[in-house]
């Protein structure tokens, strides 16, 4: 189409749209880069037809807000920044969100579209860990959407789910699950409990019970979310891989090892066939397997997954971006269960210098590789070695109980309690088995 619309005499506009939906389907198999392209050859082309000063000019900001945050960040659960570029892209997101949020509220006022782009805002910061900004602009975003449409309609639901998961990440159970059973209740009287959104709600709900412990409870929520959406798609939907893949984490957790073996596995077909073998969400779900064949005990294939995950993440991102390394860290933890330990170490210490570098020397990423050092050095009894790794590993925890703990949630602390723990017990057994060398 686009190639059409350039060689036929079109408006230039035509050309945009064609560039508009280009730039929408590269950013949906992941090709940010591309989809910025596109997405930036609109911008110019609105700008000269529309003017920075109408409601096309915010739209496409909106769109460019998002490709950068995407461009910034990792496919982890939590988002973690890169370098220096992540964090010009993550600035440069937050400007744009901004931009086209002011543009369109001095152009259009207070609407349900311009509630969506608050919410969209409170979710670049709830993802980067700015709760309290987070908190800010979902409150601001249900706001508009009551003084419009009143408490009961999907989109207050929407961003009761919003809020409801943003007190789930910090840890705020009870708040939570009052916020999400409102959105529940709403989706099932608006919608019907046969709807998407119903779907989402009882997956949201899911996702709390899961962080709560409470996992029998989060895989009914689960598996009653993928029946919907398989009802609604088909099987072969990535919204019912999606949900699917929630419930073989349940399965796992519970250690019904064939159920979670059979549903990821169902998972790894689909999202195969729907983004293909080598799609980050498709190696995503590999690695979920490397995970689990390596906490059931089959270090074979655990292995075998990890090489499979290392070889598409250098592919895709580099040999020294954060992806692909917390790969390289997992491969290096399965060789020291193996008690291939010097192959463990070699793997370990080349990610060292870039979690250094990245995250730096009081991230607690940067105090868990140095604690698998140590272990690897332990087993094979190396205990100057060892002794280094382990004082890294707690000077960094010495620093976290100094300059951090005092604005840790809750939840956090109860996390950093067990951490520490952990930590403390095992430097304490290493010292006892150094002094004495003994096993």
């Amino acid at each position: 189409a686009l190639q059409l619309a350039r060689e036929l005499p079109l408006p230039s506009l035509a050309i945009a749209n064609a560039e508009f939906e280009l730039g929408a389907l590269h950013r949906l198999v992941f090709q940010f880069d591309s989809a910025l392209f596109f997405y930036k050859r609109v911008q110019t082309a609105y700008r000269s037809e529309f003017g920075t000063r109408s409601t096309e000019y915010a739209s496409i900001l909106y769109q460019l807000a998002q490709t950068y945050y995407y461009l910034g960040t990792t496919d982890s659960t939590e988002t973690i920044l890169k370098s220096r570029l992540e964090i010009f892209k993550m600035k440069e997101a937050e400007k744009l969100f901004l931009q086209s949020y002011n543009l369109e509220s001095d152009l259009t006022g207070p609407t349900l579209s311009l509630a969506g782009k608050l919410g969209s805002i409170g979710w670049f910061h709830m993802n980067l860990g700015n709760y309290t900004d987070a908190e800010k602009y979902y409150k601001q975003a249900m706001a508009m959407v009551e003084s419009i449409n009143g408490k009961e309609c999907v989109q207050y639901g929407a961003r009761l789910n919003e809020m409801g998961t943003l007190y789930t990440r910090k840890g705020l159970y009870a708040k939570s699950e009052d916020l999400l059973t409102q959105h529940l209740r709403i989706q099932e009287r608006k919608g019907g409990p046969g709807s998407s959104g119903y779907a989402i709600a009882k997956n949201s709900l899911g996702s709390l019970y899961d962080v709560m412990g409470l996992e029998n409870k989060a895989l009914q929520y689960y598996l009653e979310a993928a029946k919907i959406i398989e009802a609604i798609y088909g099987r072969d939907s990535e919204g019912f891989a999606f949900y699917v893949s929630n419930a073989a984490g349940a399965y796992r957790d519970l250690k019904n090892y064939k159920k979670a073996d059979s549903l990821y596995a169902m998972v790894v077909a689909i999202r195969s066939k729907y983004f293909g073998p080598h799609h980050p969400k498709t190696i995503g779900t590999i690695s979920s397997l490397a995970l689990f064949e390596k906490l059931r005990g089959r270090y074979q294939q655990s292995s075998a997954y990890y090489d499979a995950v290392i070889e598409n993440r250098k592919r895709a991102y580099g040999d020294q971006n954060l992806n692909t390394l917390y790969a390289v860290e997992g491969k290096g933890e399965l060789l020291t269960k193996m008690g291939s330990y010097r192959e463990s170490v070699a793997l370990l210490q080349s990610v060292v210098p870039v979690y250094k570098a990245s995250l730096g020397e009081n991230h607690p990423s940067y105090s868990g590789i140095n604690r698998k050092l140590g272990v690897n050095f332990l087993n094979q009894r190396d205990f100057k070695s060892a002794a280094r790794y382990f004082k890294t590993m707690l000077d960094v925890r010495f620093f976290q109980i100094d300059k951090t703990f005092s604005s840790l949630t809750e939840r956090q602390r109860e996390d950093f309690y067990a951490a520490i723990k952990s930590d403390f017990n095992l430097f304490n057994a290493f010292a006892l088995i150094a002094s004495a060398k003994v096993d």
